[in-house]
C-alpha cells in the first residue's frame, strides 16, 4: 500500500474515532443537563478520560497525528483527519469548554438539589 493510500486510511479511521468522541462527549452533556446517568453514560466517561489520559502522555498531541506525519509531509491544521481545519486546531480547546460546561451544570444540579 502507498503512503497515500494509508493516509487515507489514517485519516478515515482517525476521523471515526473522532465521531464517536463527539458523540460520548455530548452524550454526557445531555444526560448530565437532564440528570439520567445509565451504563451508557459511565462507557462514555471513561472513553473521554481514556482519551484525555493518552493526550496527556503524548503532549497534547493524538498519536494517530505522529502516525500520519510518516505519510505526507503536510503539517496543516487538519492534515490528519477529515474535519474543517479551524475545528482540528482548537479541537481541544473546543471540547475542554463542552465538558467544563458539563461539569458545572453537574455541580449546579447537585447544589441546588
Amino acid at each position: 500500500m502507498d503512503n497515500n493510500k494509508k493516509l487515507i486510511l489514517l485519516k478515515s479511521v482517525h476521523t471515526v474515532i473522532w465521531i464517536v468522541m463527539n458523540a460520548a462527549v455530548f452524550y454526557c452533556l445531555w444526560k448530565v443537563i437532564i440528570m439520567e446517568f445509565d451504563p451508557l453514560f459511565f462507557c462514555c466517561i471513561f472513553l473521554i478520560l481514556a482519551e484525555c489520559l493518552l493526550l496527556l502522555l503524548n503532549g497534547l498531541n493524538c498519536p494517530l497525528n505522529n502516525m500520519a506525519k510518516k505519510y505526507t509531509g503536510d503539517r496543516r491544521y487538519g492534515f490528519d483527519i477529515y474535519i474543517p481545519a479551524v475545528i482540528a486546531k482548537y479541537n481541544i480547546a473546543i471540547y475542554s469548554v463542552i465538558i467544563a460546561f458539563g461539569i458545572i451544570i453537574y455541580v449546579i444540579n447537585k447544589v441546588s438539589g
